[in-house]
């Protein structure tokens, strides 16, 4: 069969048109677990990507890695390297994704058409018909901009999820470091202890055999020392899981958690605790939640838009061609979608339900973290005035053992009373610790409330670009 010109042009048009749009080729990217396995086992602070990003955020040092790594450092760490940071940085890209795809146009439509007549006269070309029609949907205004705006709201929710993770990854660090700083403290005054009752020990036994103590003394002492040393074996215990639980944290294997150098200064001074305002304004203006429920009452506000525009027709323009043996045909025709009026009725109605559900959601949201941070200053300031009232009373402890010691050594007072002063002065020291780890707790729960920290400094900033999970940005 020979087509006319006007034939090969429209069906050279057509081909063009079908074949003319730019295509993505499918890129194979399988997943090799034994690589990735691999690649988490060879994570290491001598990082040439850690560095980089580290000295970005204002870590300086002659010598890398740092000499000490404390909590700023750590958290440093953790977001280059926890792979809960990673999965939400992807998260970010995909609302990016899915932004553009809502603010793409329509696309268009073609039919293509092929006819063949049975009855030919004479006057007719040929007993072949050959063309095609257009589709180009003219969606409203108000509709694309509803979806691009509820795209753009997803971004921002993805942002704010980032957000929200770093802030967990930062207070599981945290966390983490204060249960290792008070199990390796607590282990150190734990074997002291154990020492110290051993003496006692040795002591008594010895004015058994004189006949100046009773065998019941002996085994209550032989009783605290077993006692200490079992407390000492369980802080061993724990420091091993609070290793454990830093590693997690920082995303390290635990060989090299474990071996860092580590600082525990950030628990040396106890800030002083903020006013009700502060707390109040803080958490409401840092606290992710919050935020989040802010940008989910903006979304089902774009939600009724979207279905308020839904209400109406979809247009689209039908530009065609037809040959229609030997005659060329063109045509324009307009396409009418029309809505079902009882689904769209229906559709707004629940969608400004959501609207007001998402409103009451965020007045409950908000009423429960105002309350959780009168409760956490509160709380805070009790724990600040229980410690200083423990601590005067070990300033006491240790006085009183200074003028023991100083009598032992002018002969006033004999190794027995030396001992058992030392041992008071240990339970003070260990009393006064356990009074600042709470205190040192709750601070972290308060930080916790506001999603800020309490001291004042700045989180890092999250990089833009993700992070792998080698590690390499």
């Amino acid at each position: 069969m020979f087509l006319p010109r006007q034939a090969r042009l429209c069906s050279a048009l057509l081909i063009v048109l079908c074949t003319g749009c730019a295509l993505e080729p499918y890129r194979a990217k399988p997943l090799d677990g034994e690589r990735a396995a691999a690649s988490y086992a060879e994570r290491s602070t001598s990082d040439a990507g850690l560095k980089r990003y580290m000295q970005v955020h204002g870590v300086e040092n002659a010598s890398w890695p740092p000499p000490r790594w404390g909590l700023a450092e750590l958290t440093l760490l953790a977001f280059y390297f926890h792979p809960d940071l990673a999965v939400a940085r992807e998260r970010v890209q995909v609302a990016r994704a899915s932004l553009a795809q809502a603010r793409a146009t329509a696309p268009l439509g073609i039919t293509p058409r092929l006819e063949h007549h049975g009855e030919r006269r004479p006057e007719d070309a040929g007993p072949w018909s050959l063309g095609f029609e257009f589709e180009i949907p003219l969606a409203g205004v108000s509709r694309r901009a509803a979806l691009a705006e509820a795209g753009q709201i997803g971004v921002e929710q993805a942002q704010l999820d980032l957000a929200a993770t770093a802030w967990q990854v930062r207070a599981r660090v945290r966390t983490a470091l204060l249960v290792l700083h008070a199990a390796l403290r607590e282990g150190e005054w734990a074997e002291q202890e154990a020492g110290q009752y051993d003496a006692l020990v040795s002591l008594l036994q010895r004015r058994l055999k004189e006949g100046v103590t009773s065998a019941g003394e002996v085994t209550r002492a032989r009783l605290r020392a077993t006692q200490a040393r079992a407390d000492f074996q369980s802080r061993l215990l724990a420091a091993e899981r609070a290793h454990g639980e830093l590693a997690q944290a920082l995303g390290l294997p635990l060989a090299t958690a474990r071996v860092l150098p580590l600082s525990f200064a950030v628990f040396d001074a106890l800030p002083a605790a903020p006013d009700d305002t502060a707390v109040r304004v803080r958490s409401l203006l840092n606290r992710v939640d919050v935020r989040a429920a802010l940008l989910a009452y903006a979304a089902a506000e774009s939600a009724v838009k979207l279905q308020v525009a839904r209400q109406y027709p979809e247009w689209s323009l039908l530009p065609g061609f037809q040959w229609d043996q030997g005659d060329a045909v063109w045509s324009l025709g307009l396409g009418i979608r029309l809505p079902a009026a009882l689904g769209s009725a229906s559709g707004v109605r629940q969608a400004e339900a959501r609207r007001e559900l998402a409103a009451r959601e965020f007045e409950q949201l908000q009423a429960a973290v105002l309350a959780r941070g009168a409760t956490g200053v509160s709380v805070y300031r009790q724990a600040l005035q229980g410690l200083r009232a423990i601590e005067s009373h070990t300033v006491l402890t240790q006085q009183r053992l200074k003028e023991t010691e100083g009598l032992f050594s002018g002969g006033y007072a004999d190794r027995l009373a030396l001992v058992e002063g030392r041992i008071e002065a240990l339970g003070a020291a260990q009393a006064a610790w356990a009074a600042r780890r709470t205190a040192l707790e709750t601070w972290g729960e308060l930080e916790d409330v506001m999603q800020s920290p309490l001291a004042g400094a700045p989180l890092p900033r999250l990089p833009e670009v993700p992070v792998a999970q080698g590690g390499q940005p």
